[in-house]
C-alpha cells in the first residue's frame, strides 16, 4: 500500500468503523489513534496517507501535528473549518472540509426558524406563559410567499427544496452560476426583489 494508511484522529462508533472499511473497499489500511499507546500512535501518523479529522487542535497534540506533514490529504469532517486553526498545520498539507455535508440537517433547522417566525411561536410562548391565550391574532402563511435566499450554494438549494414543498416561491441571489437549482427558483437584483421578500435567509460564506 504505497498510498499509507487512513488515520482517523476521532472517536468512531463500530457502525461508523464500518462505513469506513466499507468506503476504503481495501485501498488502504484504517488506523484509529484512540487505538494506540503514544508511541504507536506518533508512528501512525508519520505513515499516514490521508488523515480524517474533525478538530486537529483537540485530536491531536501539538507534537503530533507536524508528523502529518507527508500525509496526502487532511479530510475535516466539518463542511466549514474557520474554526479550526489551520495555521498551525504544515504549510505542505492539503486540507480539504466536507462541503455541503450538513446541508440537509441545516435546511431543515432553517424550515423551522421560518415557521417558528412565521406562526409567532415564541411570542404565543410567552403569552401562554403569562396566562394569555391568544386565539384572534393573525399569524403568516408559508404558502404563496416569497423566501429571498442570499447564498445559493449547497445550503441554499437544499433549504429551497423544502421551501418550494410549503408552497413558496423561491428568489435566490448567488454569485457564481448555478446548474441545479430547484425548478421555480428565480436570480433576482437584490434590491428589486431578496429585501421585499416577506422571508429572507443568508447562506452566504461570512
Amino acid at each position: 500500500m504505497g498510498a499509507g494508511p487512513l488515520v482517523v484522529t476521532y472517536p468512531l462508533t463500530r457502525r461508523s468503523r464500518a462505513i469506513v472499511e466499507e468506503a476504503l473497499d481495501g485501498a488502504a489500511e484504517a488506523i484509529h489513534l484512540v487505538d494506540l499507546a503514544p508511541a504507536a500512535r506518533a508512528r501512525a501518523l508519520e505513515r499516514a496517507g490521508a488523515v480524517l479529522s474533525h478538530d486537529t487542535s483537540k485530536e491531536l497534540r501539538p507534537d503530533e501535528i507536524p508528523l502529518i506533514r507527508n500525509a496526502r490529504l487532511l479530510q475535516f469532517t466539518a463542511a466549514g473549518v474557520d474554526w479550526v486553526p489551520t495555521r498551525d498545520l504544515p504549510s505542505e498539507l492539503p486540507v480539504a472540509a466536507n462541503k455541503g455535508g450538513g446541508a440537509e440537517p441545516m435546511s431543515e433547522h432553517i424550515v423551522a426558524l421560518a415557521l417558528a417566525a412565521a406562526k409567532r411561536l415564541f411570542i404565543e410562548h410567552a403569552n401562554l406563559q403569562s396566562g394569555e391565550f391568544n386565539q384572534s391574532s393573525a399569524n403568516r402563511m408559508l404558502r404563496g410567499g416569497v423566501c429571498g435566499i442570499l447564498g445559493f450554494g449547497n445550503v441554499g438549494i437544499a433549504t429551497a427544496r423544502l421551501m418550494r414543498a410549503f408552497g413558496m416561491k423561491i428568489d435566490a441571489i448567488t454569485a457564481a452560476r448555478a446548474t441545479n437549482r430547484p425548478t421555480g427558483s428565480r436570480r433576482p437584483t437584490y434590491s428589486t426583489r431578496c429585501c421585499a421578500s416577506p422571508m429572507s435567509w443568508s447562506s452566504a460564506p461570512r
